[in-house]
């Protein structure tokens, strides 16, 4: 691959002397993917978002960098309102109606605009082998920012997610009208491509509300005259159709008669980016209407698009050990429901069925649903092969079915993920490893193997682990990078304890949970996992051993909910490090981008190197314990283990306008002593921040100096007392 990318640069710097092109060395900074066929293009993961600063006849832009960067963004402006309804029509409008700035450079300005007019950009990312991914139309108003005058009263500051400063207060009141005592305020929390917005009534309550949001950071009058505007009498509202981690901006007005408006300051937001690795293991079909344990009194239909909506805020793609989502072709309320939940299904061909027939109607049924679904990329291979309770398939006898899978997969253009392997129970097979290593003819079978059987037929190796800590997640994977291929944990959780010697509380598989996906998302081999199990059993089972559940199981009275556990997988980190937070904008503790596990994977350019540092836990997650508005669905929450003093840190992104120093606000809980966190920024001198002892949340302010354009910041704990744990909900900059 680095040959291939060595000849491609050459050629390409040799194309541009021929041709005279204006060739600039940035293009080439990150190595593109590898370019697929003709006609199989791919989406960007993450499309490109631009930030707009304000400044006398000018509006300069910033590119946030699509996922994967691409090779070129062009940037497009046109002046006014839109008038198109739609965010899809608003774009057309302004692409083809706007000035087009091609090839843009990654920060640029827009000069001789008029000062207070309305302008719309967006920026389009353009990669070879992939689709064009458009931003958001992001607007903004040249000008000096105007004097804030009297904004009124804007509520209580400190409380998560609401807005730092005003914004403007528009036109004086009506002398002969009332005013509020105090304005509403609004706070805003992100969801997969959405925001739910929670307004605190003014004093007095309002007749109504208006709530407005635009999409990119505006102050108040912006988002007034050229925001969306939704009429409300509802304390609440979800607002659907965004761009994952784009920033949005809100803000609402008061309406009652006799009195002025109240407007509150505008609240920054972001829906949330969920990671192309998380997935589960799960037969959406289980709860059935018929089963007195599931569903007595029910809709089928409506508990699977309950779990489907429920397990959809964080996971991107499932199986479920069949064919066809719904086990047979004959169900056929799974699969509509999954697409429009946007949910991916890989299907699998679970075993040779014991005779040729089996499998062929096997391969059969694959080709009728590939054929109906043609976004359907892969194909998962036998189902622990080594488990005579499972597929049950000496290396010879899955080598015999081989070639048809294989076939199949060529004719369907599927790629094939190996077979599952676990620890297992056929006799000289125990070893997961060994299995596949016969099966393929490498390691302690090299140069054996089967004929018709090559690691070049497999994309990635499927692997099952049930172990109860993070570093065994990681030497179990570390056995497979000898196959140089992708890791696909298809099953995982911890299950090992059943005699309860220390596994005898579900914050034990929450703290399993919370090292090993950190682990995996860091870790370059990994690239899909899938939890076992979202739900199982009878109503109640959730809350036993293995506490591995992430739905409630339902009865005649209640739906099917997140688990404690369920809310901390659908939430928890992507470690997305695209995202740069705004001052002023409530960044989530549990959405930092960086972790001390990351010194325990392998480098990016060598994933199928084990690392062989000692093990570190990272932080563990929890639901949060903070009850206050906007706060954050997770708390994230150092603690001291055996192995770990001081060790323990993570990192967050954050973008600023100018060089100078900033409010850096935790909220925080610090139960049994205060808490030390070391806070540096950019890798710099640390500075010791010392949160006084609370049970209760509290926020605390400490100043720190941050640079013009993009900063890390790092929390690390400094505190060693032992069994002290502090805990924190979001972190601000101002």
């Amino acid at each position: 691959m680095k040959k291939l990318l060595v000849k491609n640069a050459v050629l390409f710097f040799a194309l541009c002397l021929i041709f005279s092109f204006s060739c600039k060395p940035e293009a080439v900074d990150s190595p593109a993917p590898e370019v697929p066929p003709i006609g199989d293009l791919q989406d960007f993961g993450k499309a490109p978002a631009l930030v707009l600063t304000a400044s006398p006849g000018t509006l300069e832009y910033s590119i946030v960098k699509s996922i994967p960067p691409a090779a070129s963004y062009d940037v497009y402006w046109k002046e006014g309102p839109i008038l198109s309804s739609s965010s899809t029509a608003a774009v057309e409008e302004i692409k083809t109606g706007g000035t087009k700035i091609e090839d843009a450079s990654l920060t640029g300005a827009i000069s001789g605009l008029t000062d207070g007019a309305i302008y719309n950009f967006l920026v389009t990312a353009k990669l070879i082998g992939f689709n064009d991914a458009n931003s958001a139309v992001t607007s903004g108003k040249p000008g000096e920012p105007e004097e804030p005058g009297e904004p009124g009263e804007p509520g209580e500051p400190g409380e998560p997610g609401e807005p730092g400063e005003p914004g403007e207060p528009g036109e004086p009141g009506d002398p002969d009208k009332s005013n509020f005592i105090s304005a509403p305020v609004i706070t805003i929390t992100g969801a997969n491509e959405s925001i739910t917005y929670t307004i605190t009534a003014s004093n007095p309550q309002a007749d109504s509300y208006e709530v407005y949001w635009i999409s990119g950071n505006v102050n108040l009058s912006t988002l007034k005259t050229s925001g969306n505007k939704i009429s409300t009498s509802s304390l609440t509202g979800t607002i659907t159709g965004l761009i994952n981690a784009s920033i949005n901006s809100a803000a609402v007005t008061a309406k009652k008669t006799d009195y002025n408006d109240g407007d509150s300051g505008v609240a920054l937001g972001r829906p949330k980016w969920r990671s192309s690795k998380r997935g589960v293991g799960y037969n959406f079909n289980f709860p059935r209407p018929n089963n007195s344990n599931e569903g007595n009194g029910h809709n089928n239909a409506a508990l699977i698009a309950r779990d489907m909506d429920l397990l959809g805020q964080g996971i991107t793609w499932w199986y479920n050990w069949a064919v066809h989502p719904g086990n047979s072709s004959s169900t056929s309320n799974i699969e509509p429901l999954a697409k429009e939940k946007k949910l991916p299904f890989v299907p699998m061909i679970w075993s040779s069925g014991g005779n040729t027939t089996n499998h062929n109607n096997a391969l059969n049924t694959l080709r009728d649903y590939a054929n109906a679904n043609p976004d359907v990329k892969y194909v998962l291979a036998y189902n622990e092969p080594n488990f005579t309770q499972e597929a049950n398939m000496t290396p010879a006898t899955a080598a015999a079915f081989w070639p048809a899978l294989t076939a199949r997969a060529r004719e369907l253009n599927l790629k094939v993920v190996s077979p599952a392997m676990n620890f297992g129970t056929m006799a000289g097979y125990g070893d997961p490893a060994l299995w596949l290593e016969e099966f393929f003819g490498v390691g302690r079978h090299a140069g054996q193997g089967f004929p018709n059987v090559s690691l070049s037929d497999i994309e990635a190796v499927a692997v099952h682990l049930y172990n109860d800590f993070g570093n065994n997640v990681r030497t179990y994977i570390d056995r497979f990078r000898q196959f140089g291929k992708p890791v696909w944990m298809t099953e995982w959780c911890a299950w090992d304890d059943k005699s309860g010697n220390y596994f005898t509380t579900a914050e034990f598989q929450i703290n399993f949970m919370s090292q090993s996906v950190i682990y995996m998302e860091l870790d370059p081999a990994v690239e899909r996992y899938a939890w076992y199990i979202p739900k199982g059993g009878t109503f109640g089972s959730e809350n036993s051993f293995p506490w591995n559940k992430l739905l409630t199981a339902v009865n005649a009275s209640a739906l099917p909910d997140l688990t404690p556990l369920g809310v901390v997988y659908v939430n928890m980190s992507t470690l997305d490090k695209s995202v740069f937070y705004l001052p002023g904008e409530t960044i989530p503790a549990k959405d930092f981008s960086n972790s001390n596990i990351s010194s325990l994977v392998p480098n990016a350019a060598t994933p199928y190197v084990a690392n062989t540092a000692s093990w570190q836990d990272g932080v563990r997650f929890r639901p949060t314990t903070d009850t206050a508005q906007g706060a954050s669905v997770l708390d994230i929450v150092f603690f001291t283990p055996g192995n770990n003093s001081n060790n323990m840190w993570v990192e967050y992104q954050v973008t600023v306008t100018e060089t100078r120093q900033y409010a850096l606000t935790m909220r925080y809980t610090a139960p049994e002593v205060a808490m030390n966190y070391a806070v540096t920024v950019n890798g710099g001198a640390s500075l010791t921040v010392t949160v006084p002892q609370s049970v209760s949340w509290a926020a605390y302010t400490a100043n720190v100096n941050l640079t013009a354009g993009e900063n890390t910041i790092r929390l690390r704990k400094a505190t060693t007392t032992a069994n002290s744990t502090g805990a924190l909900n979001w972190l601000k900059i101002d």
